[in-house]
Formats: structure tokens, C-alpha cells, sequence
């Protein structure tokens, strides 16, 4: 289950825009490390490339990747009271439809 779920645009240079979207999914620090270790595994077998890949104490961290369409993906550990991960989805910069 996801909480506050907040999408923002942000502009491009040349008429173009991003889109972000971050989602708070409450989970403790003591199953972060796992849930990257779940992410990298689907990401590396999907052939997706792992662009970040940190543990700061064996609980908190980051994973990234970028899909072959350009979006982002990273899975963040929210702190200072790491009770949940951030999942951060980025478009990379489009024309408005």
C-alpha cells in the first residue's frame, strides 16, 4: 500500500516537460535491505541496468534503474526515521500532447 502520492511536471529545455511521481510505501528499516535485494534481482533479470546501489548500515539505501524508455526509477530509504520507503518515478523530458 502506498501513501501521499504527490506528482509534480518540472520544465525542459526546448518546450519540453518531465514528469515525477514519488509514492511513500511504509515499511520498517529492518526489511529495506531486502525489498532493494527483490528489485535489484527483478531489475537484473528484466536486463534493467542497476544505476545506484548503496546500503549506509545494512538497513538504510538506495536502488536505481533506468528503463530503455527513459524513466527513472529509484527506491529510497526516508529518513531521518527510515519507517518507509520513497519510490521516485521520473518520465525523461516529452512534448506536450
Amino acid at each position: 500500500m502506498t501513501t501521499n502520492p504527490v506528482v509534480t511536471v518540472a520544465a525542459c529545455a526546448g518546450g519540453l516537460y518531465s514528469v515525477q511521481a514519488v509514492y511513500r510505501l511504509p515499511l520498517y528499516v529492518t526489511r529495506h535491505a531486502k525489498a532493494r535485494a527483490t528489485l535489484r534481482a527483478a531489475w537484473l533479470a528484466n536486463k534493467l541496468p542497476i544505476t545506484l546501489d548503496i546500503t549506509v548500515d545494512g538497513y538504510r539505501g538506495a536502488i536505481s534503474t533506468i528503463t530503455p524508455d527513459g524513466y527513472t526509477i529509484d527506491v529510497v530509504t526516508i529518513t531521518p526515521r527510515p519507517r518507509a520507503l520513497s519510490l521516485q518515478v521520473r518520465s525523461p523530458c516529452l512534448k506536450k500532447p
